[in-house]
């Protein structure tokens, strides 16, 4: 179990940081929820977000510019549609939709 001080403090420090790491303090709020999301199981929720956002680049290079719009069809395509990210109305008012290590 990840001590809850220290994960506090963790969020605290990192919230702090000129240019916060917004999916570390996702990880972390996911934690208070999920007491059995440990620093390990961080760990493996980022280097899957990094696996993932290293498969962006060459999806956007290809044919975007960098237009939030356009940015935000390309996320579209790879998530939704390469990877089958997806849900339905009954699983926006579930507690897990909402935490990054469950998406």
């Amino acid at each position: 179990m990840y001590e809850t001080t220290g994960r506090r403090q963790r969020f605290a420090e990192a919230a702090r940081e000129e240019r916060p790491d917004l999916a570390l303090l996702c990880l972390l709020l996911a934690a208070e929820a999920d007491d059995g999301l440990d620093e390990s199981g961080i760990d493996a929720a980022q280097i899957e977000l990094d696996r993932l956002a290293g498969e962006l680049p060459a999806l956007a290079s290809a044919r975007l510019r960098p237009e939030p719009s356009r940015w935000a069809r390309a996320l579209a395509e790879l998530l939704g549609e390469r990877h089958g990210f997806q849900g339905g109305p009954a699983d926006y008012r579930r507690l897990e939709s909402s935490l990054l290590h469950e998406v």
